[in-house]
């Protein structure tokens, strides 16, 4: 009798262990999530600088348009003219300026130059925000950046094409509403504005007026366009003061001069506080 309860107790005792530790099946079933998936013990959270250096491009498709002076443009320069018809094929386009955290990605993997007012005495342009536009770079940083990134710098045809959006007037929307120019910052050195704060044009793009300049591939040449072919033009094969063409006005540009048409030059080996770069593929 006495090894009758002695065996019962031990039984008992043999189901309490079982209870207490959980087998292994049971383990894996706890880690996995409601569908079955094994759950992870990492972090998915977004690097920290994932949102400040997004590579954000749109289609720009292919098409014939008028370059040179809009229709109307009684401020129209001697160099946007004669208006000419250009044809082009389709592209990408950055949808935003480059940014300080995209390029600075580039300088950390020793591809690219740093950029000039990046530090005292210049830190009134705020170079520190990561979402600010770069600027105080020459041609050959803006062009080694889109190489890097497996681009290229547009054509001065490419920039004033997606630039209109599609549009033959000498803007693409009201000057308050789609740039920073003179009359809303004051024109006060480093008044340029985080990129992507204006209204886009139709193409999707943003501050292809104002905020800060932009580098095209082009070298220029004031008379240009009267021996410029229609189709897919590159710009001439020189410039005899080695200048290239810069487009779309900063945040001191004055509103008659803040057209899609409105050309800059500029020594390909010099830089501002106003001109920065976006990219095409």
């Amino acid at each position: 009798m006495r090894k009758i309860i002695l065996s019962i107790f031990l039984i008992l005792a043999l189901m309490g262990s079982a209870a207490a530790f959980p087998s292994s099946q049971a383990v894996n079933d706890a880690h996995k999530d409601k569908k079955g998936r094994s759950a992870s013990r990492k972090s998915k959270k977004p690097a920290k600088d994932q949102a400040e250096t997004k590579d954000e491009m749109v289609q720009i498709p292919g098409g014939t348009f008028m370059m040179g002076c809009s229709p109307g443009d009684k401020k129209c320069g001697a160099m946007e003219k004669p208006q000419h018809k250009v044809t082009l094929k389709g592209f990408l386009m950055d949808a935003k300026e480059v940014t300080n955290g995209q390029y600075r990605l580039c300088v950390n993997a020793g591809a690219c130059q740093a950029a000039r007012y990046d530090k005292a005495p210049y830190t009134y342009l705020d170079q520190a925000l990561p979402y600010q536009p770069v600027v105080g770079v020459t041609w050959r940083d803006a062009n080694d950046y889109c190489t890097w990134a497996k681009k290229r710098l547009p054509t001065e045809a490419e920039w004033e094409y997606a630039a209109r959006g599609g549009s033959a007037d000498i803007r693409y929307g009201p000057a308050d509403e789609i740039a920073w120019y003179y009359d809303n910052t004051g024109g006060q050195p480093g008044k340029f504005k985080p990129v992507g704060l204006k209204k886009p044009n139709a193409y999707g793009l943003y501050d292809m007026l104002g905020n800060v300049d932009e580098w095209c591939a082009d070298w220029y040449d004031p008379n240009y366009y009267s021996v410029s072919p229609a189709d897919y033009p590159k710009g001439p094969a020189s410039s005899p003061m080695f200048q290239r063409v810069y487009r779309g006005g900063y945040y001191g540009t004055s509103e008659p001069a803040l057209t899609v048409s409105t050309r800059y030059a500029l020594n390909s080996s010099q830089y501002s506080e106003n001109l920065g770069f976006r990219c095409v593929r």
